[in-house]
This record gives structure tokens, C-alpha cells and sequence, in this order.
């Protein structure tokens, strides 16, 4: 995995009218902590400040900066309404796409008042692209449709726009992901991208665009439409925060008035939704972490093409209940299932060397499609690699030949769409989704890919460039956090790309009470979140914690003997009224890695006696050159000599506790595709793949037995057998603290020492239940 690196953002040195500036557009006494925040992330001028923290003080572009392109749109809509024409809305059932199409339905609805003219239709998720594609085509035109609302897609279909312009049939593309060098040939094309970068629309989602596509409709024909605009905010909410993008003017002005639209909102099935977020303990504002997730739950686990669209769209009340509840058990369904999938592409890029590589791409027969964009992204953000999974379960095309299909997720600004595009002769097809793609090519053609993509990153950036950086936004204590620090930051929201989450450092803290507690649903089945919950205690709050969250990681991965320096967000759960952080990164405290329990002893040595030493000068071995007339001058060389060893252990372990800890995931790495292949491995082979001597191997292989790992010796091989179907937490944090110790001692002792001090070994090698020396 990449290096992540923790950048602390500067706060010191702020005009004290600064501060002023911040209190009057916020109305507030005080509001320091927002202030540094903003200093911080370099929004500083004035003008900006008050855009961003006060939306009344922001106005909106007219939907006509569209130009000629929402003319044509407007055009066209009227004369399909006076011919009575049929027209249809190709959406799609996942994230920005299913909100878009549902907001074209019940906001044109009133424009096509005879039910046979105004239809949808929506791709099979399993046999079909999710794009356009000739299959549909043909059966709209079957139907007799002569105009097509693309939502949220086409830009880049240009061979199914000409084949539908041959069929006599009208496309309005809205679609934000991609923009091709020629325009397509529709009646109107309405893309955010086609504006310059400081446009207020130029962040628009698909969504947003249908939005302002309506209120054109309302302003121009105000006869015709009696709901209000401001009905379909709680869609276009959903939809941008749903994008992985940046908002910006009216992107964020829209979400900003449309929140409380959201909360308050009269569609059951999405009212119904919101509680059994808060419910479970998700953001249900965190659109991302709540309502989109189980909303495209619902198309991942029933491969259903109008679930979704119903759930949004119903006006009956139990039927929105009863979609809810559905979509809510698809989402622990698809947990179940991402982690499946996770499990099966963890065992595969343990066979890859990641040293090597710049894209990870994995294949498999068994997995299901709909599923791997999500799973992608999960990887993608661990190994701080471009990830793309692909699946060839039950994919043939007309040819026989075996189709792969899939899904990618970009990090650290890799533009995996673009470098795609230079291989699109390879490719079936693809389509771009903000930082996700959707793929499909021959699987034979999938290595010589494998090989260029590699050879196309590595020749564009300096691969080691790519550290995964969290920035910090404050240092703060534990004192500090609650509800008056929540209601300063939360003034900052909607979170989103270009405005994360605040980002809170809390230096030399300690925990009590790790623990992973399971969950029920309302049916009694157990919810497989993976989280630990915790009390956070430092210097300023001893006897009294803050209560948080470790998602996706183990009380074991929490010694609550040891101090940490910890990167947390602050956030309130509506269920329970209170407060409580998530840990986004930990590591130790620099004062634990001293308290490492290591050799610290000094000699002191006459060395008048000209004999030949087994050390070198960075040792802290005391030479005397003459005889001290007195014992202080033994003592104070002796004190000085501690200090220095202290100084140069701290120094050590600061830069190698991750390699060490890398170093134990491998070893267990290693044992755990032994066991499972019932595989022996030649001792020479497994001290060279760990950089260890003979000697330090003895005394891990005696320390993990108690973990249930134990060996046996066939001559200059070794087997590996588990005697425990898991690991207990607290002896395997013993047993790994003790590995740490090991392999610090060796590597401490090759770099500074000429000898390695048997005895030092030796004695781990005795400590056999005893981890705490």
C-alpha cells in the first residue's frame, strides 16, 4: 500500500478582523474554530465567504445561460406535445440517473397530458450497457416513440445516436460526465461541461441540468404547471451529493435550499428511508453513506429496472413503506455480498507485487457485475491504486467469444476514462461515471490492456509521487469536542469533493472500551457492519470521554495501553441526540514508540586496555580513556548515554513502525496461502522473502503458537497448520505486539551495531506467554 501522510493545514497568523468577518455573515458571538477552518482552505475573500456560508446572499443563473441549446430543447418539447407524438425518457435505475429520471417524469408529466404519449425506459442491469444501446432503440421505436430524453448519459454513444437518427427518431441528451471533441449530432445537447470551468453550472450533475431544463418549462409555459418547482429540490439534492464532484455556485446553492426540502419531504418511500438511515446509524444527509446506497441496493440485489423509480415516485403510501423496507434489507444483503467479493480480490492482489504495479485489475467467473463498482472503489481507497474488477459470469456475445465486464474506480487524480479512450479499439464498450467506469472488452484482450494501461501511467507520472494525504483542518482535544464545535462546522455544509468533511487531529490520546457490538434489524437478522465503538480520553478530559466510531476495522486494532495520535470527524446521531466522532486515520504517539520495551542497558568500558571491541561508535557503550576521580563524572556520562540511545530508538521506530507492521501482514500473508494450498516452503526462501535472520525466525515461530500457527520442521523446509478457526483479539494483539518487538530488535540492532547480542534474542525467544517485557 501507498504511504498516507497526514497535512496539517496552517491556522496561525489570522487577521483579527478576520474573525470579525466570519461572526457577521454567520450572525454568531464567536466562531473561531470555523474561521481557522476556512483560513485554512484559503477562503479568505469576502465576497466568497459570504456565497459560501449564506445562501440567501447567492443568486442563481437563469436556465437560459444554456443558450441555443435549451431552445432547442423547448422547441422540440412543444412541437412533440402539439403532434402528440410519443416521447420517452431513457433513464437508468443507479445514483444521479435513477433522481433524473424520476424528476423528467413527474415534472413533464403535466406537459404530456395524454398518459400514451410520455413513457420510460430503463436497460436490463445484466444484459444490458447501462448507456445507450441499439436493443433499446429498437424497442422504443417498436412503440412508436420519435423523441428520446437521455438522462444523465450519451454523450459519448455517437454510433447509437446515428443509428436512432436513421430510425427517424430525436434525442435531448442531459448527461455531465464526458465531452467529445465533436458535438453529437442531437436536437439539443445539454452539457455542463460545455460552459468554462468558473461557470456556476459547470458542476452540474444530470440531475441539475433536468432541473433547470423544467424551470425553462415553467417560465415559459406557466399555464400549463400548477406543483411548484421547488417539489423536485429533494430530488436534486439526492442527485448532486450522489456524484463523487465539486459544488459550486448553483450546484451548491441548489443543495443548500433544497436540504430542508429533503427532511421535510412528501415522498413516502424516501420519508421512510430517511428514518431507517438514522435508524441504523448512517448520515441519511451523507447522501452517499445513506439513501443512494440503498437505493441502488435495490437494483444490485433484485436486478429490478423500476424498483427504484417506484420507490421515489409512489404516491401510495404503504407501497412506499413497503419499497423502503425492501431496500433497506437489499442493503445488509449487499453488504454481505461487496464483502464476499472483497474477501475473493484480497486473495488475488496477494498474489500481485503492488511494488510494480499502477492499476489493479482482477477477473473473476463467479462475481456479480452490478456489485463491483462499489467493491472497487473500496479497494481502489485502501491501496491508494486505480482499481477494475471485472466479471465474465455468464457473458458471451454474438460471436461466442467470452466478455468481460466491469467496473473501475480512479484515485489520486488518475483519469482512468482517458487513458481507456487511447485503448478504445481494445474495448466493447465504456462509459464514464464522475470517478467510476463501466467496461467491457473481450477477455482475451484483457492482459495486453493489463500491460499498456501500466505502461501509460508509468510513463505519465512518477508513480511514487502517489501518497494518499489526509488534510487536517484543526488540532483540538477532546475537551473541545460536542455541540458547540458541531454547530460551527456544520455551518460549512454540504459536504462534498472540494469541501470535505472537517478534518479534527487529537494529539496523545487513549482509549477505553474498544469493542465491535452486533446488531439486529427489525426481521432479527444480524447486521454484518464491521465497527468498533470506543471512549476517547487525553490530557484535558481524563475522567470523562468522548464517545465514537472505527468503521470497517476491529477492537483488536486498538491497544488500549498505548497513546495515539488521531484523525476524527465530528458528527450527531439524530437517533440517540448526541454527538460522537469516526476515526478516519491513527497512528501511535511519538512517546509510545519510546516506551517500546527494548534493550536500553549500557556498558561501561575501560578502554586503556587497547583490546578489540564488538561495537561501533553509536553504540552507548561508555568509553573511559582514564580513571574518573570521581562517581558523577560515570553517572552524567551515563545519563547522556541513555538519552542518546532514547533519542535514536525514538528516531528508528518513528520511521519503521509501519514497515514492521507491513512486514506482519505479509508473514501472515505468507502462512495463510501455506495453509490453505498445503504448500511447504524452503526456510532459506521464507528468511529472504522477510529480510530476517535464522535466529529471528526462531523466536516468531515460537510466539505466534499461541495464535494457534504451528510448524514443522522437514529438513530445510517448513509446514504451517492452524489449530484455531480465528484469532482471540487480545492474545493476537499480544503476539503481534511481540513480532513488533522482534523485528525491531533485529533491525536495530544490523543498523547499529556490528554483532547482533544473541542474548537479546534469546530472551525473546524464553518469552513464550510473557508479551509485556
Amino acid at each position: 500500500m501507498k504511504e498516507t501522510k497526514w497535512q496539517i493545514s496552517p491556522c496561525d497568523n489570522i487577521p483579527r478582523d478576520f474573525f470579525e468577518q466570519i461572526n457577521n455573515i454567520t450572525k454568531r458571538k464567536k466562531s473561531d474554530y470555523l474561521a481557522k477552518l476556512l483560513w485554512g482552505r484559503g477562503i479568505r475573500d469576502e465576497e466568497k465567504l459570504r456565497e459560501f456560508l449564506d445562501n440567501n446572499s447567492y443568486q442563481p443563473s437563469p436556465a437560459s445561460e444554456f443558450g441555443r441549446e435549451i431552445k432547442s430543447a423547448l422547441i422540440r418539447l412543444k412541437k412533440a406535445r402539439d403532434e402528440e407524438e410519443k416521447v420517452a425518457i431513457w433513464g437508468n435505475v443507479y445514483g444521479d440517473a435513477i433522481t433524473t429520471t424520476c424528476l423528467l417524469w413527474e415534472g413533464l408529466k403535466p406537459f404530456f397530458p395524454d398518459k400514451s404519449q410520455w413513457s420510460y425506459y430503463f436497460p436490463d442491469n445484466l444484459t444490458e450497457f447501462s448507456g445507450l444501446n441499439s436493443h433499446g432503440i429498437d424497442l422504443l421505436k417498436k412503440k412508436g416513440v420519435t423523441l428520446i430524453i437521455v438522462a444523465d448519459t450519451g454523450s459519448s454513444n455517437l454510433a447509437e445516436i446515428n443509428y436512432a437518427q436513421t430510425l427517424a427518431m430525436d434525442m435531448i441528451i442531459i448527461d455531465h460526465h464526458i465531452l467529445l471533441d465533436e458535438r453529437p449530432p442531437v436536437v439539443s445537447f445539454l452539457n455542463p461541461l460545455n460552459f468554462a470551468e468558473n461557470h456556476p453550472f459547470y458542476t452540474f450533475s444530470g440531475v441539475a441540468i433536468a432541473y433547470k431544463l423544467l424551470e425553462a418549462l415553467y417560465q415559459q409555459f406557466p399555464a400549463i404547471f400548477s406543483q411548484p418547482l421547488t417539489d423536485f429540490l429533494d430530488l436534486v439534492v439526492i442527485g448532486l451529493l450522489t456524484e463523487v464532484t465539486e459544488l459550486k455556485g448553483d450546484s451548491r446553492y441548489l443543495v443548500k435550499l433544497g436540504i430542508e426540502y429533503l427532511r421535510n419531504t412528501k415522498r413516502i418511500g424516501l420519508e421512510t428511508l430517511l428514518k431507517l438511515c438514522q435508524q441504523n446509524g448512517d448520515r441519511p444527509m451523507d447522501i452517499s453513506q445513506g439513501i443512494i446506497k440503498r437505493i441502488n441496493a435495490i437494483s444490485y440485489i433484485h436486478s429490478s429496472t423500476d424498483f427504484a423509480f417506484q420507490l421515489l415516485t409512489t404516491k401510495n403510501g404503504d407501497l412506499g413503506k413497503k419499497l423502503a423496507e425492501k431496500a433497506e434489507k437489499a442493503n445488509l444483503n449487499l453488504k454481505e455480498l461487496q464483502n464476499e467479493i472483497y474477501k475473493q480480490a484480497e486473495k488475488k492482489i496477494q498474489e500481485l507485487d503492488l511494488s510494480t504495479t499502477a492499476v489493479i485489475i482482477l477477473t473473476d467467473n463467479r462475481w456479480e457485475k452490478n456489485i463491483l463498482a462499489s467493491v472497487a472503489n473500496i479497494i481502489s481507497k485502501k491501496y491508494t491504486l486505480p482499481t477494475i474488477l471485472l466479471s465474465t459470469k455468464d457473458s458471451f456475445n454474438q460471436d461466442n467469444l467470452i466478455i468481460a465486464k466491469g467496473y473501475g474506480s480512479s484515485i489520486n487524480n488518475v483519469n482512468l476514462y482517458e487513458l481507456i479512450i487511447n485503448q478504445r479499439d481494445l474495448f466493447q464498450s465504456f462509459i464514464k461515471y464522475s470517478n467510476t467506469i463501466e467496461v467491457s472488452l473481450p477477455l482475451e484482450n484483457i492482459e495486453l490492456f493489463r500491460d499498456s494501461i501500466n505502461q501509460q501511467i508509468k510513463s505519465k507520472i512518477n508513480w511514487d509521487y502517489l501518497p494518499s494525504i489526509i488534510p487536517i483542518d484543526l488540532m483540538l482535544t477532546v475537551r473541545e469536542l460536542g455541540e458547540k464545535l458541531w454547530q460551527e462546522l456544520s455551518l460549512i455544509e454540504p459536504c462534498c469533493l472540494n469541501n470535505s468533511a472537517p478534518k479534527l487531529l487529537i494529539k496523545n490520546a487513549w482509549f477505553s472500551k474498544p469493542e465491535n457490538v452486533n446488531h439486529s434489524d427489525k426481521y432479527g437478522q444480524k447486521i454484518k457492519y464491521i465497527k468498533t465503538y470506543f471512549t476517547i480520553y487525553d490530557e484535558s478530559s481524563k475522567s470523562h470521554g468522548f464517545d465514537g466510531i472505527w468503521w470497517e476495522h476491529y477492537p483488536s486494532e486498538i491497544n488500549p495501553d498505548y497513546r495515539y495520535d488521531v484523525v476524527v470527524e465530528l458528527d450527531y446521531n439524530a437517533k440517540i441526540k448526541d454527538y460522537y466522532i469516526r476515526i478516519i486515520a491513527l497512528k501511535l504517539a511519538v512517546e509510545n514508540q519510546v516506551e517500546k520495551k527494548v534493550n536500553l542497558s549500557s556498558s561501561i568500558i575501560d578502554n586503556r586496555c587497547q583490546k578489540s571491541l564488538l561495537i561501533n561508535n553509536n553504540s552507548t557503550n561508555i568509553l573511559l580513556n582514564k580513571c574518573p576521580l570521581q562517581w558523577v563524572e560515570v553517572t552524567k556520562k551515563y545519563e547522556e548515554a541513555i538519552a542518546s540511545q532514547r533519542s535514536l530508538i525514538l528516531s528508528y521506530n518513528h520511521h519503521n513502525k509501519n514497515d514492521v507492521e507491513e512486514l506482519w501482514k505479509d508473514f501472515l500473508g505468507i502462512i495463510k496461502y501455506l495453509v490453505e494450498k498445503n504448500h511447504i516452503i524452503e526456510i532459506e526462501k521464507l528468511l529472504t522473502k522477510l529480510s530476517i535472520s535464522e535466529l529471528t525466525l526462531e523466536c516468531i515461530l515460537n510466539a505466534i503458537e499461541d495464535i494457534g500457527i504451528i510448524y514443522e520442521k522437514i529438513n530445510n523446509k517448513i509446514m504451517f497448520k492452524q489449530t484455531k478457526s480465528f484469532f482471540e483479539s487480545e492474545v493476537y494483539i499480544k503476539t503481534k505486539n511481540c513480532f513488533e518487538d522482534i523485528i525491531n530488535q533485529e533491525n536495530l540492532q544490523k543498523t547499529y551495531f556490528y554483532k547482533v547480542p544473541v542474548n537479546i534474542l534469546e530472551s525473546e525467544m524464553n518469552k513464550k506467554t510473557d508479551y509485556s517485557s
